[in-house]
């Protein structure tokens, strides 16, 4: 199969829309994750401890090592290691 066929790479419309909706801080690209989920979903967005209105990504931080410095709002669609929140 040749890297030509049209089903197995996306296409610069599909990647273009999927970088503009990454946010600086997400553990991968967004809309990676399971259809139609948002971080707000996720168990890996809390709260900053510093600013109670702003978002940061677990798994970001466990990744890099450090937490982003950027709000990571719950509308952002999700990314490849989407989990559920646990009730």
């Amino acid at each position: 199969m040749s890297i030509d066929n049209p089903k197995m790479v996306p296409s610069h419309d599909a990647l273009a829309r999927q970088l503009a909706l990454t946010v600086p801080g997400m553990a991968h690209f967004a809309t990676t994750g399971p259809k139609g989920t948002t971080c707000g979903e996720c168990e890996f967005l809390q709260p900053a401890l510093n600013k109670k209105t702003e978002n940061r990504c677990q798994r970001y931080f466990w990744m890099m090592r450090e937490w982003s410095r950027t709000h990571l709002p719950a509308s952002t669609p999700s990314c490849k290691h989407f989990s559920e929140k646990q009730t």
